[in-house]
């Protein structure tokens, strides 16, 4: 069989309503499909930054330094860059 390269995306985006009680936690953002995940920390402003990210619809999840599950959402990346807000609280996108 044949392999070529393929150019990671890039998935980018922030997280809103981090509740005051989770402030100063680390956090994460990983992008999953089948066996593949790639993640990024946080910043300190809510933001994020996957780079690397291959072509196709991905499964986001935000967890928190414990391991506790805060948000989740999707992403397209297409090979593009994509800008995607995650609502933390509640679970959803």
């Amino acid at each position: 069989f044949d392999l070529k390269p393929v150019k990671g995306g890039t998935v980018r985006g922030r997280v809103e309503g981090l509740p005051a009680e989770r402030a100063g936690r680390y956090y994460f953002v990983g992008c999953e499909r089948g066996v593949v995940s790639v993640a990024a920390a946080l910043e300190p402003d809510g933001t994020f930054t996957i780079r690397g990210v291959p072509p196709g619809r991905w499964q986001l999840k935000l967890n928190d330094q414990t391991g506790a599950f805060l948000a989740t959402g999707e992403a397209d990346t297409d090979g593009e860059p994509v800008v995607l807000t995650i609502r933390a609280g509640g679970g959803g996108k």
